[in-house]
């Protein structure tokens, strides 16, 4: 059985338009490329990282700079802490153009609202309790 090298999977790496190495191996449900190596299955990124560059302290997690998740150039990995890359990835509900019953969360419509981890949450002022009544959709 012929197993795989790093020189043989840098091979493999095609470059795109951002510098972005990417390989044609398939993808795991989160977007991450693997590949087989030392008789494991690895995300790729991680990999090339410490073969190329130093291993990945314990307490870190590799952060695609680029945000492309297939992407394995070192260039594009830095080693950060769990929660700086919560902070920096995307972050879904930032991306909302309306709450969850339709109204558009505009600067007048909009408030923040903090919970108990001192987390901020935006609100929908239309869908506060204190503002529905039994004329407003009972979505509110």
């Amino acid at each position: 059985m012929r197993k795989n090298t790093i020189e043989g999977i840098l091979a493999k790496v095609t470059r795109d338009h951002n510098g972005c190495w990417l390989l044609p191996l398939c993808k795991n449900k989160g977007g991450y490329t693997l590949v087989a190596f030392g008789g494991k299955t690895h995300c790729a990124h991680k990999l090339i990282y410490e073969q190329t560059r130093a291993p990945v302290p314990k307490h870190l997690e590799c952060d695609h700079l680029c945000k492309n998740r297939a992407c394995c150039n070192p260039d594009h990995i830095e080693p950060i802490s769990h929660i700086e890359n919560m902070r920096r990835g995307r972050n879904h509900n930032s991306e909302k153009t309306h709450c969850k019953h339709g109204h558009e969360f505009t600067e007048a419509n909009t408030y923040l609202e903090h919970d108990k981890h001192g987390h901020k949450h935006r609100k929908c002022r239309l869908c506060r309790p204190s503002l529905c009544s039994k004329n407003v959709s009972r979505d509110c």
